[in-house]
């Protein structure tokens, strides 16, 4: 994974270095009117999957990690506080580190244009990786409440859909425009709004169309396992009364034995219970 990670990114450094492509989308507009770069980048960079397999592989990390510790990582408070603190440093400059590079008001060099271009979704995917940690681990905090709030979750199963549509819902708005247009910040908020209106209402049918009942295929075919955890809800039987009216002997079945081979038979198959009787 590792030595992939390391291919895609220099693959994606190395094209924006040859080939003299900006670092990001709209990098410098002014001064590429015809847009010639800018398509240039989105057919050779943006829409290549060399570009988005870092965050991916970002992801797949993570996942592994969480999933190989059943999601029981604890960090000490000054750690969690590091992390939340650089996460947030590291947001806020891939947002607006390069708003002076967008209006020409600085030029990238070609080695910051290869940089940035073949690290920055991946910085994006770790930053992100970071809040699903500290949430998943219950060490988000305010972050965690809000984001666990129950007036989101049905958004939230519509997101993947929107994750594959929206490039769609852009292109046909931006395609079927017969005149340009000047730009403020009103349109943009308007434009945006509706944007993203539509984006979740075609994002809807599609799940109920598509996703959905894919959902309940897997179901169906590809049954999940159900662990047993034996101390969790175990099936007791024989239970008999002691000479101690708050212990009662009960003999259980369960798939994993609680005791060693070297302990008795007596121990191995009774445990004792000790609660209220009723």
């Amino acid at each position: 994974m590792g030595m992939f990670f390391v291919a895609t990114t220099l693959t994606t450094g190395f094209i924006i270095h040859f080939e003299d492509l900006p670092g990001f989308p709209g990098e410098n507009l002014i001064a590429d009117r015809n847009g010639d770069k800018l398509q240039k980048y989105m057919s050779d960079i943006y829409f290549k999957p060399w570009c988005h397999m870092g965050p991916y592989l970002v992801g797949m990390f993570l996942a592994h990690l969480l999933h190989s510790k059943n999601m029981r990582i604890k960090l000490r408070p000054v750690f969690v506080t590091i992390g939340w603190i650089l996460a947030a440093v590291l947001g806020l400059v891939l947002v607006y580190g390069n708003y002076n590079y967008f209006t020409g008001d600085l030029i990238m060099s070609n080695a910051l244009r290869s940089f940035y271009g073949a690290l920055s979704r991946s910085a994006w995917g770790l930053m992100l990786s970071w809040v699903l940690f500290a949430c998943v681990t219950e060490q988000g905090g305010y972050v965690n409440t809000l984001l666990s709030w129950k007036a989101l979750v049905p958004l939230s199963r519509l997101t993947y859909s929107a994750y594959l549509l929206h490039i769609f819902v852009l292109t046909t708005f931006f395609a079927s425009q017969q005149t340009s247009f000047y730009v403020n910040h009103f349109l943009v908020i308007t434009i945006y709004l509706g944007l993203l209106v539509i984006t979740m209402g075609v994002s809807f049918v599609f799940s109920l169309a598509f996703e959905a009942p894919m959902m309940e295929l897997e179901k169906i075919f590809l049954p999940r396992r159900q662990e047993k955890h034996s101390d969790s809800n175990p099936q007791l039987i024989n239970c008999q009364d002691s000479s101690d009216e708050n212990v009662t002997n009960c003999s259980y079945v369960d798939s994993e034995p609680l005791f060693s081979e070297h302990q008795d038979e007596h121990q191995r198959n009774s445990v004792k219970y000790r609660g209220q009787l009723t």
